[in-house]
């Protein structure tokens, strides 16, 4: 490497460093005030444990701000290098264009090896030990805070619980899917509002559900009107499993107590079940193989089981391709920043800055969407490989264009 290629190194490495930590910046602020600030504001959280927690969210931002940076970076650079005519005078002194752009794709390189060991390895831990930093301040504080505002919560017998948001202790918004022993949704119920307290003298939770509806959806048995008797969910919730056994029917239902086991509780969060971003690779190319929360139904034939084993495996792969596909969008990103630079001449940070975040939400948008296709025979997870490839394409050509000139 010359001194041109060291000065050209020095500078996209200073800008690609500003442009990520400016994005991460941006990025683990929304997360921080997402989910660590409401732990702290509700005291799941101690001043500690809420700055190891703002800590936490930085590997799991790393791969989705490290191409949007590098790409910022390598736009402002190359834009004041060809602004000041240092390109010319570089191509002047004899430097082809590949040459001259070498270290910028070395950087991209080493953020695409980066981004790769973040996203199999330290990404998927750190969202883990988070999640256990939280579950374990709940268990050894206020039971009453066990079913938290913006998760999907498991009670015993499988019942989800999710709400939308907490005011004055009392959870608004709540939705409802009741499951029976074999995982089968039975009945999807909204409830405006569900307040949740702890009686210490029997160890159970008291959740009063108030103004509840059966949507339309669940199956139609004859329904009750006004104040139901209370549920107890201990292990089990009632006979065929379902929360809400008494069969509500399109009826507004004023309130309907249930008392739940916090031992039962806690020993169903202990073994929940974690997301697929949060296994590592290892555990990722062992659940291809075994399954990841697969139901096959006990009448199904050998035909259906076997297709809905092919699914589960599309789906951890398209897991296991979306890791991937983040990491070397670092590279695409790169291929199309450094012609768009050279050309676009421009010194202003503001507007490389613009263009780069324009590129990006045109990536993301892409390759979200490829995940839209659930159907296993598309392929799902070799489609979302389409928008790296489209912006790899395109770069080249951009690439070669500009090197001929």
């Amino acid at each position: 490497m010359n001194r041109l290629q060291r000065y050209i190194f020095g500078e996209a490495a200073v800008a690609v460093g500003l442009g990520v930590g400016l994005f991460m910046f941006v990025f683990v602020s929304v997360n921080v005030l997402r989910d660590v600030l409401p732990a702290l504001a509700t005291g799941q959280l101690t001043w500690g444990e809420f700055f190891e927690g703002t800590a936490l969210q930085l590997p799991g931002a790393l791969p989705y701000t490290m191409p949007v940076g590098i790409l910022a970076g390598v736009l402002i650079v190359l834009g004041r290098f060809s602004a000041q005519s240092e390109i010319v005078a570089m191509k002047a002194a004899g430097m082809s264009l590949w040459r001259i752009v070498s270290p910028i794709f070395f950087i991209a390189l080493v953020g695409v090896v980066l981004a790769v060991f973040i996203n199999f390895e330290f990404a998927p831990y750190a969202n883990d030990r988070f999640k256990e930093m939280l579950f374990r301040k709940i268990k050894t504080s206020d039971p009453s805070a066990l079913i938290v505002p913006g998760e999907f919560v498991r009670l015993p017998g499988g019942t989800v619980i999710y709400a939308d948001r907490a005011e004055n202790k009392v959870l608004k918004d709540v939705w409802i899917w009741d499951r029976n022993k074999a995982g089968k949704i039975t009945h999807v119920v909204r409830s405006d509002s569900l307040a949740v307290s702890f009686n210490e003298s029997d160890g159970y939770l008291d959740l009063l559900f108030s103004n509840i509806i059966m949507l339309p959806q669940a199956e139609e048995v004859a329904g009750l009107a006004g104040k139901a008797p209370p549920v107890s969910v201990d292990g089990e919730s009632g006979a065929d499993g379902s929360l809400f056994s008494g069969k509500i029917t399109n009826a507004v239902v004023g309130t309907w107590p249930v008392k739940i086991s916090v031992e039962k509780f806690r020993a169903g969060m202990e073994n929940r079940k974690k997301k697929l971003r949060q296994h590592t690779l290892s555990q990722l190319l062992e659940l291809r193989e075994k399954g990841y929360d697969l139901r096959i139904p006990e009448n199904a034939t050998p035909a259906e089981a076997e297709q809905l084993r092919y699914a589960n495996r599309i789906t951890v792969q398209l897991q296991i391709q979306n890791n991937l596909v983040s990491a070397l969008g670092i590279l695409s990103m790169t291929m199309v920043a450094i012609p768009l630079g050279i050309r676009a001449s421009r010194s202003e940070t503001m507007i490389n800055l613009l263009i780069a975040l324009m590129l990006m939400l045109v990536f993301y948008f892409l390759t979200v969407a490829m995940t839209w296709i659930k159907n296993p025979a598309f392929r799902p997870d070799i489609l979302v490989w389409l928008p790296n490839f489209l912006f790899q394409a395109v770069g080249l050509w951009l690439l070669r264009k500009a090197a001929r000139q």
